[in-house]
């Protein structure tokens, strides 16, 4: 592994600015970036998603659904219920699957402070999830689909769906009890939804508590500001902290409300929503994977057997798709041209949450007067592992560096 493959903390102190802290995570510059659209230039539409997925290699299954519906809607192609609701069924095993992965990690780490033997155990539950997640991914993509037709392969899915279900609320429980608190202030001010002006265009601005704001999205919409507000604009904050703590404060906002079943049972979560405490993060994720469960019995019960016509609109040349994804909210863009690709770009959950993981940092630095490093470090890894799950914290794929203080080299 060289250098240009492993994730970089950079940490110098000076006299005007105190710490500064710089994150690097291959791949997912703020501004940059390796773009696997450049590979689709010239390629017909149809082509494009498989491309992406392969080229970008990390989370490959919601690229292909995100980069697939911008080039549909650039191609003026509508999809059909049945298929919009197998590719939501996928999107929920792929997050079940990640979910459960990111709250096993969060376990070894030791952010719950768990003996060996209760440790094993619940790993056995995360894992149990993932597994589930996977299960359920696979039975709704691409050709296997037509495996779950059947009334009782759905009743096997949702079956085992529902063993799970009491796993995650106890991961859940477990993790509402965590005792590491630290709450990033992204020190941005305040602006009310009317003053963004591209509101309307299929993306609105919500904030939390002292300027901890997400995109949220409504429908993509052909517009090139949704990009750049979002890229060029004030942070956001992404993923399952940020969309439960805005069921919470604006449930009249989401496109769907939270299942019934699921509020009742994960209220003890939502009521310590919303938050600005990334180590509740975990807590979010089990719950998330509760309304997950939920909705996921819900859809492969209204499963119709068969597709309904495929219909259209008139194709765009630029198109814009969002999805949120297992970390949080994906966007992808595509520029078309009699039907072949011009351009594309993403904008994923990562380079979103890059300056919330810088801010978190630093502000675990600020709250030492003495800073030991060997503890600094434990602590570092702890805050990454709860935003980052795709980091592996091993010597070999992650480089803390020090450098001299009043240097700021």
């Amino acid at each position: 592994m060289g250098p240009e493959d492993q994730a970089r903390l950079d940490i110098a102190r000076n006299d005007s600015d105190g710490w500064l802290v710089r994150l690097t995570v291959p791949g997912h510059s703020l501004l940059g970036g390796k773009n696997p659209y450049d590979a689709c230039k010239g390629k017909v539409l149809e082509e494009a998603p498989l491309i992406v997925a392969r080229q970008y290699g990390t989370q490959p299954n919601p690229h292909f659904i995100c980069s697939l519906m911008a080039c549909e809607t650039a191609a003026g192609v509508v999809p059909s219920e049945y298929k919009a609701l197998r590719r939501s069924l996928v999107l929920y095993g792929i997050a079940l699957r990640e979910h459960g992965l990111h709250l096993a990690g969060c376990v070894r780490t030791g952010m719950l402070e768990s003996g060996e033997s209760e440790t094993a155990v619940l790993c056995g539950y995360a894992e149990s999830i993932a597994r589930e997640g996977q299960s359920l991914a696979m039975a709704y993509n691409d050709g296997s689909w037509q495996r779950s037709r059947r009334k009782d392969e759905k009743g096997q899915i949702v079956q085992r769906l529902s063993d799970v279900r009491d796993a995650a609320i106890l991961l859940a429980r477990s993790f509402a009890s965590v005792r590491h608190v630290l709450n990033p202030t992204l020190r941005i001010s305040r602006v009310a939804k009317e003053s963004v002006g591209w509101a309307e265009q299929g993306t609105s601005l919500v904030w939390l508590d002292e300027g901890w704001r997400r995109a949220v999205h409504w429908q993509a919409e052909s517009d090139e500001r949704l990009i750049n507000a979002v890229q060029y604009g004030v942070p956001v904050s992404v993923g399952p902290l940020s969309r439960l703590s805005l069921a919470v404060m604006w449930p009249d906002w989401l496109p769907k409300p939270l299942p019934e079943r699921s509020v009742r049972d994960i209220a003890f979560a939502l009521n310590r929503l919303p938050t600005r405490n990334i180590f509740l993060i975990p807590m979010a994720i089990a719950a998330e994977c509760v309304v997950l469960i939920d909705r996921a019995i819900e859809g492969v019960a209204a499963m119709p057997s068969e597709s309904g016509p495929r219909s259209s609109r008139d194709a765009v040349e630029t198109a814009v798709a969002v999805i949120e994804a297992p970390r949080g909210t994906l966007f992808h863009e595509v520029k078309a041209k009699d039907g072949r690709v011009v351009s594309g770009r993403i904008i994923t959950p990562t380079r979103l949450n890059l300056t919330l993981m810088q801010r978190s940092l630093r502000n675990a630095l600020d709250s030492h007067r003495q800073v030991n490093r060997e503890s600094f470090e434990r602590q570092a890894a702890l805050i990454l592992r709860a935003l980052y799950p795709c980091m592996e914290l091993t010597d070999e794929s992650f480089q803390i560096c020090w450098h001299d203080d009043n240097t700021g080299r």
